[in-house]
């Protein structure tokens, strides 16, 4: 039997747009002509007209306040997840669970959250903290140990994404994370942070998203003594981006590296050496 959704002139669906917002709002202007629908875009005076048929298959517009898991919401769909993320990073609330996975939105700028202090009054509650990645470490080093009242077992943290995502700053967040909540120095972990920028010098290169891309894979291995305590790091880089050493996009660079050594080259060091064909620092 033919089903028909019949809907009020205030009635709103989420649509897919094709711009960065990949889903917008939109409400219900005019659905009398017959099998057709038409709905204008929130905010804008662009129409859309679409069957019936298509219409009942978009997501209703359900706002949710802005849930810090992704797992609350009452509607779960790509378009409600999108706008709870963009809701909460424009908060400067650039964590948000899904389970057990913390979501992070790059902010591009200092936020409260990752302050030091912050750091360091989140590793210390736990699972009681809201989404962080310094809730992640302090998890992990509490399994570690067993303190949760598991056995103890070895853990490892994935820190995945896209370039420009922000992994290497997420990183250094959990080794400040664990270096609180073991109680270490933060010494413990300066070394693995400091050779971090030795690491990026030679691996890391502008590209046409991000001037500053990691072109390669670090993993990073963090030492306990018998008191729990950080007592070495360890960071070994895999799977570079070689061809970058002899060739670059339009827009791109070589690595980091090579124009240091030029900068700090002088006249006659620069005489006397082969510089990498590449563009120009500039």
């Amino acid at each position: 039997r033919r089903r028909w959704l019949w809907l009020a002139m205030t009635d709103r669906v989420w649509i897919p747009v094709a711009d960065a917002d990949a889903w917008a709002l939109a409400t219900t202007v005019d659905d009398r002509d017959g099998d057709l629908v038409t709905l204008r875009r929130d905010g804008t005076d662009h129409t859309v007209q679409m069957t019936r048929a298509e219409l009942e298959a978009l997501p209703a517009a359900v706002l949710d306040e802005a849930v810090d898991d992704l797992t609350a919401l009452s509607s779960v769909h790509d378009a409600t997840m999108l706008d709870t993320l963009r809701r909460r990073h424009a908060a400067d609330e650039i964590f948000t669970s899904i389970g057990n996975v913390v979501i992070s939105v790059n902010p591009f700028k200092p936020v409260p959250s990752c302050t030091p202090d912050s750091i360091a009054r989140l590793s210390q509650q736990g699972e009681a903290a809201p989404p962080h990645v310094a809730r992640v470490a302090s998890v992990a080093y509490r399994k570690m140990t067993g303190d949760d009242g598991s056995p103890p077992r070895a853990q490892s943290i994935l820190i995945s994404g896209e370039s420009g995502a922000g992994k290497t700053e997420s990183c250094k967040l959990c080794l400040m994370a664990l270096a609180s909540v073991s109680g270490s120095s933060q010494g413990a972990t300066e070394g693995a942070v400091e050779s971090a920028l030795l690491l990026e010098a030679f691996g890391n290169a502008k590209t046409v998203y991000n001037d500053n891309s990691s072109r390669f894979g670090k993993w990073t291995a963090v030492f306990f003594d018998a008191s729990r305590r950080i007592v070495a790091c360890h960071a070994e880089a895999f799977l570079l981006e070689k061809p970058r050493v002899v060739g670059t996009g339009p827009g791109e660079r070589s690595y980091h590296i090579f124009y240091q050594m030029l900068a700090g080259a002088n006249e006659e060091e620069r005489r006397g050496g082969s510089p990498p064909r590449s563009r120009s620092p500039d």
